[in-house]
């Protein structure tokens, strides 16, 4: 599935895809495959811990909630900026308005901190958009009107009003709609 790539990190990228398209044998030979490679990098527990994260991952992929919601309390805070996005958006769905709101935060303030080369991957443009999109949404949910319209707008600034690339695009626009 990842053949064209290589590196420590791609048997996870595998596993995930791999759970998420119901295929558990091979999910599990790539999370083997992982922990061997990891291990003797960042010691055997932040290799279960890197699992963990992508069976989370996976479970947020299936758009099962409750199960993001349960293992992303098992995970150390250091995965806080991989996990923001989908543990928000899942507390979110659930109605577990609070945390939501934290997480949601913390996607959105990571854009402001660089610690270094090997953490390239927590600066995602799109991680950013999302968070603006996501607060947006939490919100209107939780009747703070004028913070709802400052997220949603700040995250439609960013898409040309001809175009809708992202579904959350159409979503933005008819909550504004209805504000």
């Amino acid at each position: 599935m990842a053949a064209r790539h290589d590196g420590a990190w791609t048997p996870g990228l595998s596993a995930t895809a791999y759970l998420v398209r119901g295929n558990q044998p091979a999910a599990e030979t790539e999370f083997t495959s992982m922990r061997t490679v990891l291990a003797p990098l960042i010691g055997e527990y932040l290799a279960a811990r890197t699992e963990e994260f992508h069976r989370l991952l996976a479970a947020f992929y299936r758009g099962e909630h409750q199960a993001v919601a349960e293992a992303a309390g098992k995970l150390p805070r250091r995965f806080g900026s991989f996990s923001s996005i989908p543990v928000g958006r899942s507390m979110l769905e659930l109605g577990r308005f609070n945390e939501a709101k934290e997480q949601l935060e913390l996607a959105w303030l990571c854009r402001l901190c660089f610690p270094g080369p090997e953490f390239f991957e927590e600066h995602s443009a799109l991680r950013v958009i999302f968070a603006e999109f996501y607060q947006g949404k939490l919100a209107e949910r939780q009747g703070r009107k004028q913070d709802a319209r400052r997220w949603l707008q700040a995250f439609l600034r960013r898409f040309p009003a001809d175009r809708e690339p992202l579904p959350q695009v159409k979503e933005a626009r008819q909550i504004l709609a209805r504000l």
